[in-house]
């Protein structure tokens, strides 16, 4: 696919007709972002295990796409999705943002919007002590006016996320004064409080939820506050989706809802030790880690009321790269070249238009340094049914979603071929 200019971009996401006046409006962005979910954990993907009746209300009233992908993993989805860049070009270090990187709260905060990222921050470098990993101030110096995170540098405890969290929130470490307190509970306040006091004002909420990541211990809402594993996860899936709504119910309560996007995704897919069931009875292994369909599948739901297709489930291809691109056309923004993005806008495809730079493939470069993963790295480039990877090997993820047999090549497949190997040729090899 041919890279537009952000200029490109910009036109593109701004032409086309019949959009309502509220589309050309710059909105408010709320980008939900759950950790370890894949889209199997999901109401309107078919989920039988869980119930997710906020997001699904969002998707019906909005649009679900269902070629959304992640990378495999936490740390390189993180830097794709902030950035807009590709992992061979800015992953450096697990759990590392490099910090001259610019983020898309820089990109929002320079155009005028208020910004705070709330939830899970990991990019300090606290695993292999970069440069500035103790300072609690890093996430405010990305992009954001204000913070509320765990791990912004490494803690004393795992699971300080959840139950007695240790919170830093505007650079300052809150752990005392939440003792019986619950972390989602404390972070979303926060979201809740900053919509409220900047809803005269546009603004952009980045929440990379710590839920529901292990370790699986229950919720407030949890029927058996001794829950545990599976029973717990199905437990904090339920959360998460009450947290989304918690935020809805704010954004409506101040009138927001015409001038906000709420976009909802997670950075990569379940755990390995959880298997769901769907609502037909296929059972999924959770795929987290592994550079296959069920680790790079992740819901995408969006929702801007009068504004994205009613009940519209799209085949658009997305990936993290392609936020970046697609928040800068909302916000009416032509940035320059140096910045050096990668993605694609999907903001015709919110509005309803035709995309004329629509992706014909998705690229993942897949490289984490980080434990049992690291024997994981390839690069692989696909499209709606077929996956090429830099070892050669076809699969039909379709058919064949856990990769069990390459395809034979024919007559028929080798234009497809042919394609998704100039992908892998235009882009970096694995160092």
């Amino acid at each position: 696919m041919k890279k537009l200019s952000w200029l490109g971009l910009f036109v593109v996401a701004l032409t086309g007709g019949g959009a309502e006046p509220t589309s050309t409006q710059r909105p408010n962005v709320v980008l939900f972002m759950a950790d370890d979910m894949g889209a199997e954990c999901v109401g309107v993907y078919g989920a039988g295990d869980y119930k997710t009746p906020r997001i699904d209300a969002l998707a019906q009233k909005g649009m679900r796409f269902d070629h959304a992908f992640s990378t495999p993993l936490c740390t390189p989805s993180r830097v794709q999705i902030m950035t807009g860049k590709y992992n061979g070009q800015n992953y450096r270090e697990f759990g590392f943002l490099p910090p001259d990187e610019r983020t898309f709260g820089h990109m929002m905060r320079e155009a005028g919007y208020r910004t705070l990222i709330a939830g899970k921050w990991q990019l300090n470098g606290a695993y292999s002590k970069e440069e500035g990993w103790q300072d609690l101030r890093r996430p405010l110096k990305m992009g954001f006016d204000e913070c509320s995170l765990w791990q912004v540098t490494r803690g004393k405890s795992y699971a300080e996320r959840y139950w007695d969290p240790l919170i830093v929130k505007n650079g300052e470490e809150r752990h005392d004064e939440l003792k019986g307190r619950y972390g989602p509970d404390v972070i979303s306040d926060h979201v809740v409080d900053f919509i409220e006091d900047n809803a005269e004002r546009p603004f952009f909420v980045y929440y990379p939820s710590v839920l529901p990541h292990d370790p699986f211990v229950h919720t407030p809402d949890s029927p058996n506050q001794n829950a545990r594993g599976k029973e717990a996860f199905v437990d904090m899936v339920g959360y998460f989706d009450k947290i989304v709504g918690k935020v809805v119910d704010a954004l409506s309560d101040h009138g927001l809802l015409e001038n906000t996007l709420i976009l909802v995704t997670a950075d990569n897919g379940t755990n390995a030790s959880i298997r769901s069931r769907l609502a037909d009875g296929t059972e999924i292994k959770g795929g987290k880690g592994v550079p296959k369909f069920y680790g790079t599948h992740v819901p995408l739901v969006a929702y801007w009321e009068r504004v994205t297709p009613s009940g519209e489930v799209s085949d658009a291809l997305v990936d993290f790269t392609d936020f970046f691109p697609t928040l800068a056309s909302l916000a009416a923004i032509d940035l320059p070249e140096p910045w050096g993005i990668e993605g694609v806008s999907f903001a015709p495809t919110l509005r309803g238009q035709v995309n004329p730079s629509a992706r014909t493939w998705i690229y993942t470069h897949y490289d984490p340094r980080w434990g049992r993963w690291s024997d994981s790295r390839i690069r692989f480039a696909t499209n709606r049914r077929y996956k090429l990877d830099s070892r050669g090997r076809l699969f039909d993820f379709v058919d064949d979603p856990l990769e069990a047999s390459p395809v034979a090549v024919d007559d028929a497949l080798r234009p497809i071929v042919a394609r998704l190997r100039a992908v892998l040729a235009g882009n970096p090899e694995l160092p």
